[in-house]
């Protein structure tokens, strides 16, 4: 088995002579017949070298030991993966993860889960007491005890109405690399269906969409937990509609169905407010207002500052059928842009842009016509009532 013995006998050896020497010329002194012995001893300074191989020797010692020790450990290693990788533990292993696989009841008699208990068992008892190293679990090994305990954990407890301590320090090994105690892990049990039932999805689920209290809110919504919503009674949501992380939407905002909101879009509607029509896209990271502040300096700004102080700048804002705005592009108040326009990335659009272009630029400009393909497709996808949007 596991070697634990320092093999480091010449240093226990000079470590012992050079102690007997010590006490040979301390205690000499006062026996008769050996004080010449010890007298010219001295005059050699036998003495002083004694000392320094003494305390060459001990610190000599402790290094090998440290390092017989780590030497032990990584034998300790080995054997482990030795022992893990023959030919009956590996079948028995390969067993239990079919069994627990195709949930396959594995009784308290199974010879093979036996085997695996016994085996992680033995290993666990000598990572509590230090002979093998925990690090040997961080990866391969460390997912094989956890998957093995949770499938085996039934068979185990029938196990110990036999033997209360069966497996025990499988189990111990089990929360060790968990990094929690069993105590923890049991707390967390009893809590953990109450928080994943709040967490279940990245989406809000449908009784949560009715009682966020929006003006409508269609079939098939999928709105992110991390987006942000103000004013929510003013806000109208169409069917097949997807509002991602980080979003903002704020004011009076109807948007059609088959629509996408992409992370980081930000929706600023004033009372004119903003009108996203069917199968429209907002991509990343786009800011769309329908009112805004007077940078001139004639008046002041941000909505911390009486109404009478300032100059707001209102007007609708519309994004009809088949619009895709780009991702970083900002959009101005009182703007249409008409049916199916491509608006590229890092625009500033501030006036009317036609039906069925490709615009982009600061400002944006038209730089070629769009295809309508898009609309013909959208026309098939209607039409054909058994499909189901997916995301």
């Amino acid at each position: 088995m596991i070697n634990k013995k320092n093999k480091s006998y010449k240093f226990c050896v000079i470590c012992l002579v050079s102690v007997c020497l010590l006490a040979f010329l301390y205690l000499g002194e006062k026996i008769d017949g050996l004080n010449v012995i010890c007298e010219h001893l001295k005059k050699t300074k036998i003495k002083d070298i004694v000392n320094i191989v003494a305390i060459l020797s001990g610190v000599s010692g402790i290094l090998v030991g440290t390092a017989s020790i780590r030497i032990s450990n990584m034998g300790a290693v080995k054997e482990y993966f030795q022992q893990g990788d023959n030919k009956e533990n590996a079948e028995a292993r390969k067993e239990i993860y079919h069994k627990i696989n195709n949930n396959i009841r594995i009784d308290k008699n199974d010879v093979a889960a036996a085997s695996v208990v016994s085996f992680f068992h033995f290993w666990g008892a000598m990572v509590k007491k230090h002979y093998l190293p925990v690090w040997v679990f961080d990866s391969a090994s460390g997912y094989a005890v956890i998957k093995l305990y949770e499938g085996l954990q039934e068979m185990i407890e029938e196990r110990r109405k036999d033997n209360s301590k069966y497996g025990e320090y499988f189990e111990w090994l089990y929360y060790k690399i968990k990094g929690r105690t069993k105590e923890n892990a049991e707390y967390i049990a009893k809590t953990k269906p109450a928080v994943q039932h709040v967490n279940e999805t990245s989406f809000l689920t449908e009784n949560e969409l009715k009682s966020m209290g929006f003006k409508n809110v269609g079939r098939e919504v999928r709105i992110s937990r991390k987006a942000s919503f103000y004013g929510k009674e003013n806000i109208c949501i169409g069917d097949h509609v997807r509002i991602d992380d980080f979003c903002v939407l704020s004011g009076n905002i109807q948007i059609g169905s088959y629509v996408h909101i992409s992370s980081y879009t930000s929706l600023i509607a004033g009372n004119k407010g903003i009108y996203v029509g069917d199968f429209a896209t907002i991509s990343l990271k786009c800011s769309i207002f329908s009112k805004s502040d007077d940078f001139s300096g004639m008046a002041m700004t941000n909505p911390m500052v009486p109404d009478k102080y300032r100059h707001i700048d209102e007007g609708e804002v519309i994004l009809s059928k088949y619009v895709i705005v780009g991702t970083g592009s900002v959009i101005l108040p009182n703007v249409t842009l008409g049916e199916g326009v491509a608006i590229g990335a890092m625009s500033l659009v501030k006036e009317n842009i036609e039906p069925w272009v490709i615009c982009a630029g600061i400002p944006c400009e038209v730089i070629k016509n769009r295809e309508k393909q898009i609309k013909a497709l959208a026309e098939q996808f209607e039409s054909e009532s058994d499909i189901e949007w997916k995301i």
